[in-house]
């Protein structure tokens, strides 16, 4: 594992701190009270840092940070769906679990055309870079790279609503349990990753 890599791990701390503030400042812009925002802060907090870490072992399996490169790779070897499937999967849940309604609510406020338009902007990029790093991207025959992307982000957010619903009556603290395990098992997942790269 390079410096880079390392570098996108150290950044994780970002990540809380980006969610804090967020929570922070739409409580105090709408003078509500802190508690549920804290809580969703803290949930994109722990799912941020699964995220971060899973596409660190995905840049440690393809032993480069160029997404370019990291495309050329799965076209070289599989697909890092099927070489990384605890990243993969910790992704994926990581997204669906992020996605939660009350956390949705107290960072991103009620259902209307605001929240949809702040889901979409997460969504499309996160579901775009799940392409990226695990389905190939652009890679793919006949087709232009563009028109696979496209495909492949489709499948991603398809898997992301289906989990999703799949989720959808589970409370605000099996969510967070499930948020630290998967956070957990993509830390040692990418500590793995990182001895496999060593040798």
């Amino acid at each position: 594992m390079n410096g880079y890599q390392f570098g996108l791990l150290l950044a994780a701390p970002g990540v809380p701190a980006l969610a804090l503030v967020m929570a922070l400042a739409s409580a105090w812009q709408r003078g509500e009270r802190l508690a549920a925002r804290l809580r969703a802060a803290a949930l994109w907090a722990v799912c941020g840092l699964a995220i971060i870490a899973s596409g660190a072992a995905i840049t440690g399996t393809a032993e480069t940070m160029n997404l370019g490169n990291v495309v050329l790779a799965q076209e070289n070897t599989r697909l890092y769906a099927l070489l990384q499937p605890a990243a993969a999967a910790v992704y994926l849940m990581a997204l669906v679990l992020a996605s939660e309604d009350a956390a949705l609510d107290a960072v991103l406020g009620p259902a209307g055309p605001a929240r949809v338009t702040g889901v979409l902007l997460i969504a499309v990029p996160a579901c775009g870079l799940g392409a990226v790093l695990f389905l190939g991207g652009t890679a793919g025959p006949l087709l232009p790279g563009a028109v696979w992307l496209a495909l492949k982000s489709g499948v991603v957010f398809g898997l992301l609503f289906l989990v999703r619903r799949r989720f959808a009556s589970l409370g605000g603290g099996p969510r967070f349990a499930i948020a630290w395990i998967a956070c957990l098992v993509a830390l040692l997942n990418l500590a793995i990753t990182a001895l496999r790269a060593a040798r």
